[in-house]
C-alpha cells in the first residue's frame, strides 16, 4: 500500500493490476529495516560497480568480492563523477584524517518515486546500520554529501567543545551533532554539520560542484577564525533552542472501489520528521518571541508510522472545538465585530469571552489600543533591555527614533487646495449663473459637488506630485523614517544561538509544479539556509487549495515534493464535498483562514497536552505532535495535511510565483523586533519575467513605477504604506488582534472573506487599531513577483479592485433604503486616527476607480449634451474634450516625464533606458482607455447584489495562436463588444442618419467617445501577443 491510497480521486475507478502498479511505484514503506529510534527510511539502493550491490531494507554484510575492477567502472559515467570528487577532496587534503577504509563519499545516482539508487566511494567491505553512507542515504537524501575532517575541524570543535553551534561568524552559525546517526535530525537546510564524536564534517548539497564550493569556504572561514580568535570563546553563550522542521504525510485517500480489502486498516505512510537537536538539554530554554502570543512549536519530532481509521463515520464536517482561548486578542476601543454584519450581536459576546479569557493567559496578552507611538517607542526600549538582560536577542547598535516626514502632508494639503480651487471655482459658475439669469435650476448642479471631489483629488494629487518629482526635495529618500525603510535596521544577534521563526506562507492554486512552484522552493530555500546559519529557524506553510482538485498523479508529485523538500502543507476540500463550502468571491482569503485555522487547533491542542508532560524528550514531543496532527486531521475529515505547519512569531506571506533575496529574513526581523508599532513590512518587488513579450514588458514598466510611486509617498511621510498582499512580513501577533468567528461555520477568520481585497481591508483595520505598515526599499528588487502574462488576466484584476473599492467604502443599494449608504468599515476607517493626509491618499485612491468607472457613461452623455446644445451649455458644464486633453497631458505626458527626472534623481537610473520605456506609455494608454466597461460592471454587480467570484491569475502561460485567441476575446467580452458596436452605429447614424438640424458632427464630442470606444474594442486585441502569432 502506497501514499496513494490515501487520496480520492473522482474519475474511473483504478483496475487491481493498476492499484498493485502505483503500490510498487509510489512505495514509500521501508520492509525489514528495523530502526531502533523508531525512524523509518525510504527504499535505498547502495551500488558499487557494474556488479552492482543492491540491497532495499535490511542492510547486509557486503564482502570485497562483490566489488568490481576499476576499470569497467570508468564506463559508467556515474561513477566518474563520484570518483572525481573524491579526487577533488583528498586533492584539498579534506580526508587527512578519515579512515581511508570508510565510504566517505556519496552520490544519488538515480531516483524514482520513493526508491533512490545511491553510488560511493571508497569502496569497503560492508555498510553497517547507522554509518555515514547509511544515514546520508535514508534521511539526508541529498544528491552529493561528503564527510571530511583535517586539522582545523579538530581545533573548532576543541574550541566550541561545550557548545551546540561553531559561530563562525554573523552568517555562519553551524550545528554540532553528537554522532553521524544524529544525521536523522539535523537542520537541512543548513547543509552543513559537525559530528563531534567523529570529528569531522558532513557537508550535502544539489551538486559536486556547490558541495566543494561550500567545503572551501567553511574551510577558509574555519582557518579564518583560529587565526583572528584562536581559543577566545564567548562564555556568555549558551546552547540553541531545538525546534521542528520535519515532512511528511498527513492526508486521506479513500480507497477505490477494485479489489481492496474494505476491512483492512489504512495507514498513513512516510511521516518523515527532522529533528533538530542533538542532545535533549535537561532545562530548556524560551525562543526570542516578538510578541509573547504566538506559541511556535520548538520541539524535534522523528520520523513514525501512524496509523488511523480513515472510514467516513469517523469524520465531521465542522471542527467543533474551541479556539477562543488565548487565540484572539482583541483591543476594546474599538469593535471590529461590527464590521461583520451578519453576526454583529454573536461577535461582540466572543470578543468580550475573549477578552476575559486572554487576560488570564499571559502567553497570548497583547497591548493596548491607546498606545501612541512615542509608548510604543518606549516599550520598544525596554523590551531591547529586557531581553538583552535575559540573553535571547540583543541588538548590536542601538536603533535610533524614526522622523515622521511632512512632505506628503504638504502635498496632500496642497492637492486639496487645487481640488477645492476647482470646486471653487464651479461653484462661482453657478453663483454668476443664478444671478444673471434667475436660473435656480443650475443649484442642482451642487449635487455633483461631491462626486467631483472624488474622481478629480487623484487627477490633483498627480499635478502636485509632477511638480515635486522634478523640483520638490529628495534628501528624506535617503535615510528612514516613520513607514520607510530605504537603509537596513542593525542587526540583531542571538546570544543563545536562535533567532525568532520565521514561516513562509505561500497559497497555492493549479499552478505547474516543475515551471511555477519548484523555482519559488528553490528561491525559498536559499533564504532558509542563509538564516538558519545566522541563528534562526524557518518553515514554509503551503496552502494547497487545488491538491484535491487536480488529477492524481499531479497529486502524487505534489505531496512528494511537499514531503523531499521538508514543506508543510494543508489542503482543503473541494467546494460542495459533502457540504464543505468555499466562501468568498476570492478563495484566496477564505483559503488562508482554513489553514490558519487548522495551524492554530494543532498548536492549542499540543501545548495543552504537551503541559500535561513533565520534562517531555524530544521523541515525547515528537510523537505527541504527531498524534495531535492525526487527531486534527480525523476531526476536521476532508483536510489533507502534512509537515510543519504551525506558525512563527513572523510570517511572509508569497504568492507561487514569487523569489526572494538569499538574505532577507535577518533585516526583517531585526526591524520587526526594534518597532513593535510595525505590523506589515511591504517589500517593494522587482518583476520576474516568465515569457518576455511587448505585454508582460509594459506591465513591468507599469508595475515598477507603482512601486517607485509607493516609495516616494512613504518616503515622504505617509504613516501607513500601500499593503499588496505578497512579500511582506506580518506580525502574526497583530493579525490575530483582527480575528472574529464566523457565525455561519464557527470558524475563526483572520482575513475578510467578504472583501475581494482582502489585503486593502487588513490594511485599513490595522491603521485603524493604530498599528502603522512600513515598505522596505534595501533589498533593491530583490524580491520578485509575477505579473498578469495576459491582458484577460489585467482586466479581470482592474475590474476585482474596482469591486472591493466599492465594497470597501458603500454598502448595495438594497440597503440604501435604511439610510446605509457607507459600509462599517469605512466608517471606521474616517473616524479613525489616521492622519487627515494619509486619508486623503486612500480617498483618492479609491476614486480613481469611480472616475475610470463613469468615464464611459459620461462620454455619452457628454457626446449629446455637447452635440445638440453645442456652446449653448451653461460654463458650470465641463465638456469631455478639455478633460480628455487634461488627463492625456497629466497622466500620458507630463507624469511620464516626471517619473523620468524622479528616478533619475532618486535612483541614479540611466536617462536612456527609462525614455526607450517612455514607448509603453502608448500601448498603456490604450489599456487604461478600454477599462471603463469593465468596472461599470464589477462596480454595477456589487450595488445591485449580483455574485461575482473571481480566480487566481495565471502564473505560467501555453503556446497559443490567432486562431484560437480571436475567438476567445470575443467570446469573453461579446457583450461589450455589442455595446461598443451599438455606440459606433449610433455616432454614425447621429452624424448622417438624422435630419441635418439633429445631426451631431463636432470633433469636440466625437473624439473622446471614439477614443473609449476603440480603447474598448483594440485592448483586448492589440496588447494580446499571442493574438499576434500566425501560427499553426
Amino acid at each position: 500500500m502506497g501514499i496513494s491510497d490515501f487520496f480520492l480521486f473522482k474519475g474511473a475507478p483504478e483496475t487491481e493490476g493498476d492499484a498493485r502498479e502505483n503500490d510498487q511505484t509510489h512505495n514509500m514503506s521501508f520492509e525489514g529495516f528495523v530502526d531502533p529510534t523508531g525512524a523509518v527510511g525510504p527504499n535505498v539502493q547502495f551500488i558499487v560497480g557494474e556488479n552492482n550491490a543492491n540491497f532495499e531494507g535490511e542492510i547486509p554484510m557486503l564482502p570485497a568480492a562483490a566489488m568490481m575492477a576499476a576499470g569497467n567502472d570508468f564506463k559508467d559515467p556515474q561513477f566518474i563523477v563520484v570518483n572525481y570528487l573524491l579526487d577533488i577532496c583528498q586533492g584539498n587534503g579534506w580526508f587527512k584524517l578519515v579512515d581511508p577504509l570508510e565510504p566517505c563519499v556519496i552520490k544519488m545516482n538515480s531516483r524514482k518515486g520513493k526508491e533512490a539508487k545511491y553510488r560511493y566511494l571508497p569502496a569497503c567491505d560492508y555498510i553497517a546500520p547507522f554509518s555515514f553512507v547509511d544515514c546520508a542515504a535514508r534521511f539526508l537524501r541529498s544528491d552529493v554529501c561528503v564527510r571530511v575532517s583535517f586539522p582545523v575541524i579538530h581545533a573548532i570543535l576543541d574550541v566550541f567543545s561545550d557548545k551546540k553551534t561553531v559561530t563562525l561568524d554573523a552568517d555562519h552559525n553551524i550545528q554540532i551533532i553528537k554522532n553521524i546517526p544524529d544525521l536523522q535530525w539535523v537542520r537541512k537546510y543548513q547543509n552543513c554539520a559537525f559530528v563531534r564524536t567523529e570529528k569531522s564534517l558532513v557537508c550535502w548539497h544539489n551538486s559536486v560542484q556547490e558541495v566543494t564550493s561550500y567545503v572551501r569556504t567553511l574551510e577558509k572561514k574555519m582557518v579564518d577564525y583560529v587565526w583572528e580568535k584562536g581559543n577566545a570563546v564567548d562564555l556568555n553563550a549558551t546552547e540553541y533552542v531545538p525546534r521542528v522542521t520535519f515532512t511528511g504525510a498527513l492526508h486521506k485517500f479513500p480507497k477505490s472501489d477494485s479489489g481492496s480489502d474494505d476491512t483492512t486498516e489504512e495507514k498513513l505512510e512516510n511521516i518523515v520528521f527532522q529533528k533538530v537537536i542533538s542532545e535533549n538539554s535537561s532545562e530548556t530554554s524560551k525562543k526570542p518571541n516578538l510578541t509573547k502570543t504566538s506559541s511556535r512549536l520548538s520541539v524535534a519530532t522523528p520520523t513514525n508510522k501512524v496509523s488511523m481509521d480513515l472510514s467516513e463515520s469517523n469524520y465531521t464536517n465542522k471542527v467543533s472545538m474551541d479556539l477562543s482561548e488565548g487565540s484572539i486578542n482583541r483591543r476594546e476601543p474599538l469593535d471590529l465585530s461590527e464590521l461583520h454584519e451578519p453576526t454583529e450581536e454573536k461577535e461582540k459576546i466572543d470578543a468580550s469571552s475573549n477578552s476575559s479569557q486572554n487576560n488570564e493567559n499571559e502567553n497570548h496578552s497583547t497591548k493596548s489600543t491607546q498606545l501612541t507611538t512615542k509608548e510604543r517607542i518606549s516599550i520598544t526600549e525596554e523590551s531591547i533591555q529586557d531581553v538583552s538582560s535575559n540573553n535571547e536577542v540583543e541588538l548590536e547598535l542601538q536603533v535610533s527614533e524614526r522622523p515622521v516626514m511632512y512632505t506628503h502632508a504638504t502635498m496632500s494639503a496642497l492637492s486639496v487646495a487645487l481640488v477645492l480651487t476647482w470646486s471653487g471655482l464651479q461653484i462661482a459658475e453657478v453663483a454668476k449663473t443664478i444671478k444673471a439669469e434667475k436660473d435656480y435650476y443650475i443649484l442642482f448642479s451642487l449635487l455633483m459637488v461631491a462626486p467631483y471631489f472624488l474622481f478629480t483629488s487623484f487627477f490633483g494629487s498627480a499635478v502636485i506630485s509632477v511638480v515635486f518629482y522634478i523640483l520638490g526635495p529628495i534628501s528624506q529618500m535617503e535615510r528612514n523614517s516613520y513607514s520607510y525603510s530605504v537603509n537596513k535596521v542593525p542587526r540583531i544577534k542571538a546570544v543563545n544561538g536562535n533567532l525568532p521563526h520565521v514561516t513562509i506562507q505561500c497559497p497555492v492554486y493549479k499552478e505547474k509544479l516543475e515551471s511555477v512552484i519548484k523555482p519559488t522552493v528553490k528561491s525559498l530555500q536559499a533564504a532558509i539556509r542563509t538564516y538558519e546559519l545566522q541563528g534562526g529557524s524557518a518553515n514554509v506553510f503551503i496552502n494547497d487549495d487545488g491538491l484535491q482538485l487536480i488529477d492524481r498523479e499531479e497529486a502524487l508529485e505534489r505531496i512528494e515534493f511537499y514531503e523531499e523538500c521538508g514543506l508543510g502543507y494543508i489542503a482543503r476540500p473541494a467546494h460542495g464535498d459533502n457540504g464543505f463550502v468555499r466562501k468568498g468571491r476570492f478563495k484566496k482569503a477564505s483559503n488562508m483562514n482554513y489553514c490558519l485555522n487548522i495551524s492554530k487547533m494543532v498548536d492549542v491542542q499540543f501545548h495543552e497536552r504537551l503541559a500535561e508532560i513533565e520534562h517531555p524528550t524530544p521523541k515525547e514531543e515528537s510523537g505527541l505532535y504527531l498524534e495531535v496532527l492525526e487527531d486534527v486531521v480525523k476531526e476536521e475529515g476532508k483536510c489533507w495535511a502534512g509537515g510543519d505547519i504551525l506558525l512563527g512569531e513572523l510570517i511572509l506571506i508569497i504568492d507561487s510565483d514569487t523569489r526572494v533575496p538569499e538574505d532577507c529574513f535577518i533585516d526583517s526581523v531585526s526591524e520587526m523586533y526594534a518597532s513593535p508599532e510595525v505590523a506589515i513590512i511591504q517589500h517593494a518587488s522587482g518583476v520576474m519575467m516568465v515569457v518576455g513579450n511587448y505585454w508582460e514588458k509594459m506591465i513591468a514598466w507599469f508595475t515598477d513605477l507603482i512601486y517607485f510611486s509607493i516609495s516616494c509617498v512613504s518616503g515622504n511621510g505617509l504613516t501607513m504604506a500601500a499593503f499588496v498582499g505578497h512579500n511582506a512580513f506580518l506580525r502574526w501577533s497583530a493579525i490575530q488582534e483582527l480575528a472574529y468567528v464566523d457565525e455561519e461555520d464557527g470558524r475563526t477568520k483572520y482575513w475578510s472573506e467578504s472583501h475581494v481585497s482582502e489585503d486593502f481591508e487588513m490594511t485599513l483595520k490595522l491603521a485603524s487599531l493604530g498599528y502603522t505598515i512600513r515598505i522596505a526599499t534595501y533589498h533593491d528588487r530583490g524580491f520578485m513577483e509575477g505579473v498578469s502574462l495576459t491582458v484577460y488576466d489585467e482586466i479581470t484584476r482592474w475590474s476585482k479592485y474596482a469591486f472591493g473599492c466599492a465594497e470597501i467604502m458603500f454598502t448595495p443599494f438594497k440597503k440604501w433604503w435604511t439610510g446605509k449608504i457607507f459600509s462599517n468599515l469605512f466608517i471606521l476607517f474616517l473616524n479613525s486616527g489616521i492622519p487627515l493626509s494619509c486619508k486623503f491618499s486612500i480617498l483618492s485612491y479609491m476614486g480613481t476607480y469611480f472616475a475610470i468607472a463613469s468615464s464611459l457613461i459620461m462620454l455619452i452623455a457628454n457626446y449629446f449634451i455637447v452635440g445638440y446644445y453645442n456652446w449653448g451649455y451653461s460654463r458650470v458644464y465641463i465638456d469631455a474634450m478639455k478633460v480628455f486633453v487634461s488627463v492625456l497631458v497629466v497622466f500620458g505626458c507630463a507624469s511620464q516625464v516626471a517619473y523620468i527626472i524622479g528616478r533619475y534623481r532618486i535612483y541614479k537610473h540611466s536617462i536612456w533606458q527609462m525614455i526607450l520605456e517612455f514607448r509603453y506609455s502608448v500601448l498603456f494608454c490604450v489599456f487604461m482607455g478600454g477599462l471603463s466597461w469593465h468596472m461599470i460592471v464589477s462596480i454595477g454587480s456589487y450595488f445591485m447584489s449580483i455574485d461575482m467570484q473571481w480566480g487566481a491569475t495565471a502564473k505560467d502561460i501555453d503556446d497559443s495562436n490567432f486562431f484560437k485567441e480571436l475567438p476567445k476575446a470575443t467570446k469573453n467580452y461579446r457583450f461589450m463588444y455589442i455595446v461598443c458596436i451599438l455606440i459606433i452605429g449610433g455616432m454614425i447614424l447621429g452624424a448622417y442618419g438624422v435630419p441635418y438640424a439633429y445631426q451631431i458632427r463636432l470633433l469636440v464630442c466625437a473624439l473622446p467617445l471614439g477614443w473609449s470606444v476603440a480603447s474598448h474594442m483594440l485592448a483586448p486585441l492589440v496588447l494580446n501577443p499571442q493574438l499576434m502569432t500566425f501560427a499553426w
